[in-house]
C-alpha cells in the first residue's frame, strides 16, 4: 500500500473534504472480493492524478458512520466530492475508464 491514497478516520474525512478541492472516496471493506480487486485502480488513480485529485479509502466496516451518511448500501462504492459536495457516484466494481471520465469531468469544471 502505497501513500497516495489516505486511509481517514471520520474526523479526518470531514477536514478533507473542506481542505481538498477534488476528493475521489473508495469506500470498502477487507472481505469484499471486488474491492480487492478495485485497490490496485484506486492506487493507480492516485499515483496519476497526484496533485489534482486526493484520493481516500473508507473502511466501511470501521466508520459504518461515514457509510450511513453517503447512503453507500453496496460495495466498493466509489464517491467524488467536488469542493465538499457530492459530484459523482459508482456503485459496484466499474472499469478503470469510468472512474477517470468521472474525475476528467470535475477537473474541466473546475
Amino acid at each position: 500500500m502505497s501513500d497516495a491514497v489516505l486511509h481517514p478516520s471520520a474526523e479526518e474525512f470531514d477536514r478533507l473534504l473542506r481542505s481538498e478541492p477534488l476528493v475521489l472516496v473508495d469506500f470498502w471493506a477487507p472481505w469484499c472480493t471486488p474491492c480487492k480487486m478495485l485497490a490496485p485502480l484506486m492506487e493507480e488513480l492516485a499515483q496519476r492524478y497526484a496533485g489534482k485529485v486526493t484520493v481516500a479509502k473508507v473502511d466501511i466496516d470501521k466508520h459504518g458512520a461515514l457509510a450511513g451518511r453517503y447512503e453507500v448500501q453496496m460495495i466498493p462504492t466509489v464517491l467524488l466530492f467536488h469542493k465538499g459536495r457530492l459530484a459523482g457516484k459508482q456503485v459496484g466494481m466499474k472499469p478503470a475508464g469510468v472512474y477517470e471520465a468521472m474525475v476528467e469531468e470535475e477537473l474541466s469544471i473546475r
